[in-house]
């Protein structure tokens, strides 16, 4: 078997230097601030772990042989039932002091996102590159709006990314993990396998089965059944009379323009183009020589982010690749557009308008409707902006 050759990606000019001194000391004290406020607000308001705490809740009733899944159109589950499995020894943590192991949890991980970010797209880039995206994404507005399992799942995911090649079982067991939640992880499996790396996706799916297989034991129901009744559950959240939206995804639009049902064929075939679209570019980058080697899964993020239902954390954790991207690839053609778009891009997500809209806007107002269109059209802008870099490189890519 061929092994398949090591992904790199070019570096280029930074956009942004690295801040150094006393503006250094500024960013990274208002950075820790932020990121210290959104913690106690978190500790104050105990719905920011709402999400944490009812998968705990499944999994405890899990433990007493309760299927969860088909119990209602009110009481649907949509997680999956390898990660009620996988996260069951969290139930053992003590109640009185989860809110804060959790937080604890995200204090250390959320820097750690930027710098593994880096890392998996842009291998040889030196580590001081890693402040400004780290400084960036800490002071984003909406990073800890809810403390769920986004942020273990991305950078199981990352790592994954980064062991794939030298250590594929331990990426396949990070994979696997990751793919507790697949909204987040699929963009990477989905490279994982562009890339061939077939031992770690096969490690990965071992392990999401050995989850399905110990949750089916569980209820006493065949893995078959549990599927279905999983699967049903999404359909009634995402494809019902009433599916859930979210903050970036692009069905808002053509419920707008037709239809429920309608809406939801609509996505399906937007979905498929998508799908396909993010398999022609890897399958080049794989295969072409000179051009970005990670705008792939950076891609099926942001397609993650235009299909499915997201939360405003999510989408924070989602486009993260997308900004370290823009930073740091090789385009000198377009540093400065890159540099306004990433100013802009920075200044909204600190602010958040859309998220401090609902507090002075009428409910139903033609002004709160436009800004609650800021978050998609920037996952949109982006995901135009990455692909028209591709398409570019890939045109001036020397023959192969």
């Amino acid at each position: 078997m061929t092994t398949p050759p090591r992904v790199r990606s070019g570096v280029g000019t930074p956009v942004f230097a690295t801040p150094r001194g006393a503006f250094l000391a500024i960013l990274a004290l208002a950075a820790a601030f932020t990121m210290l406020a959104g913690i106690a607000t978190a500790l104050l308001r105990p719905d920011r772990f709402d999400d944490f705490r009812t998968v705990l809740t499944w999994s405890r009733s899990w433990l007493t042989g309760q299927l969860l899944y088909a119990a209602g159109p009110t009481d649907t589950v949509d997680y999956p039932p390898w990660a009620i499995a996988i996260f069951t020894p969290l139930t053992l943590i003590p109640d009185a002091g989860l809110n804060l192991a959790w937080a604890g949890l995200h204090v250390i991980l959320a820097p750690l996102l930027p710098y593994l970010t880096l890392r998996a797209l842009f291998p040889d880039a030196p580590p001081r590159y890693a402040i400004v995206p780290m400084l960036m994404f800490l002071l984003w507005d909406g990073v800890w709006t809810t403390l769920q399992f986004s942020h273990v799942t991305m950078i199981a995911a990352l790592l994954a990314m980064i062991y794939s090649e030298r250590r594929p079982w331990l990426s396949g067991a990070l994979l696997g993990l990751a793919l507790t939640k697949p909204n987040i992880s699929g963009p990477f499996l989905l490279w994982i396998l562009l890339m061939r790396r077939y031992r770690t996706a096969a490690v990965a799916g071992a392990t999401v089965l050995a989850g399905l297989a110990t949750f089916s034991i569980g209820v006493h129901r065949d893995p078959g059944a549990v599927l279905a009744a999983y699967f049903g559950d999404l359909r009634i959240l995402y494809a019902g009379i009433n599916p859930a939206v979210g903050m970036t995804g692009l069905r808002w639009f053509f419920e707008a323009l037709v239809p429920v049902p309608a809406a939801t064929a609509i996505m399906g075939m937007v979905g498929v183009g998508l799908a396909a679209f993010l398999w022609i570019t890897g399958s080049a980058e794989r295969r072409v020589t000179g051009i970005l080697r990670c705008s792939a899964p950076t891609l099926a993020c942001l397609s993650t982010l235009l299909l499915l239902f997201n939360f405003t954390n999510n989408m924070m954790i989602l486009i993260l690749p997308a900004v370290v991207l823009l930073l740091y690839v090789d385009d000198p053609a377009t540093y400065t557009l890159r540099r306004g778009a990433l100013i802009v891009l920075q200044l909204l997500l600190m602010l958040q308008p859309t998220l401090h809209a609902y507090r002075v806007l009428a409910a139903g107002s033609v002004l709160l409707a436009a800004v609650e269109q800021i978050n998609r059209l920037i996952v949109l802008g982006l995901f135009v902006s990455i692909a028209a870099i591709f398409s570019r490189q890939l045109r001036s890519a020397p023959a192969t």
